[in-house]
């Protein structure tokens, strides 16, 4: 209902002819739920943009909560001052970074993952439980820590082009609470026990929630060249590496396999 009720937003932000485009496609406008993400190459065609939601919401009885917006600003040549821009009569604040769907980014050169607010939710959520469990066996552990903090590491990853410090970053959450509930030093390596405990490393759990992601989205319209090729490129990639083509009851023993190679060899 609340999708119905908004769409003539949406409508009103692309007949505007303000915002981004990707091969004559309008993704100036992304809206999950009524989170909404406007994406602008000027500033003068983001105030445009944040006038039509204004207006709309005026007309529509809908209000926008200019505390939790904020601008930011990507780019190799961004100017150290920049025109304020207004939602209403409301000035919007110019940050370096921004949370959008549960995930922090921070804004430079370029958009790339805050990890340190996910490490510190991990470690957070491992103490709780691991400082309170002393009475149970190892396995209970592990399988506590896989349960319930795990999914804070892995939470979107497949949805986001990670680079390979972040996921390195990442795996050493994953391995410390190997360490922690093992009783291994710091700089001690737990990809054997990860093995012998049948549990992957991070980097082949992200490469697993990727595959899936992009095997269970929608098909990327081929028009749309960047995304299409985007998608098609890692899936080409993730076969040729693991050796499984779209078959779902395989690929993790696939991704298995190939880290027991790895290890043994």
């Amino acid at each position: 209902m609340f999708n119905i009720y908004v769409d003539d937003l949406t409508v009103s932000l692309e007949h505007s002819a303000n915002g981004c485009y990707v091969s004559g496609n309008f993704l100036g406008c992304i809206m999950y739920a009524d989170d909404l993400l406007l994406l602008s190459a000027s500033v003068s065609g983001l105030q445009n943009m944040l006038d039509i939601c204004y207006s709309y919401g005026v007309d529509n009885y809908i209000t926008f909560n200019h505390k939790k917006s904020v601008c930011v600003m990507l780019g190799y040549n961004r100017p150290k001052s920049v025109a304020h821009l207004y939602l209403g009569n409301m000035r919007l604040a110019w940050a370096d970074s921004l949370k959008y769907l549960g995930i922090m980014f921070s804004a430079g050169t370029a958009l790339s993952v805050n990890t340190s607010y996910i490490k510190r939710k991990f470690y957070m959520a491992c103490d709780g439980i691991l400082g309170y469990c002393h009475s149970l066996t190892e396995f209970v552990k592990l399988g506590l820590v896989r349960a319930f903090c795990l999914p804070l590491l892995t939470y979107c990853v497949g949805a986001l082009d990670l680079t390979v410090s972040c996921i390195r970053e990442l795996a050493i959450c994953w391995n410390d609470s190997f360490r922690k509930i093992f009783g291994y030093r710091r700089h001690e390596s737990v990809k054997l026990l990860q093995y012998y405990c049948s549990e992957l490393p991070f980097e082949y759990i992200c490469d697993l929630n990727k595959w899936k992601y992009m095997s269970n989205t929608a098909t990327v319209p081929a028009r749309i060249a960047p995304l299409y090729y985007f998608k098609s490129r890692i899936i080409y990639n993730m076969s040729l590496k693991y050796g499984f083509y779209n078959c779902a009851a395989s690929m993790k023993r696939a991704v298995f396999d190939y880290f027991a190679s790895v290890i043994t060899s």
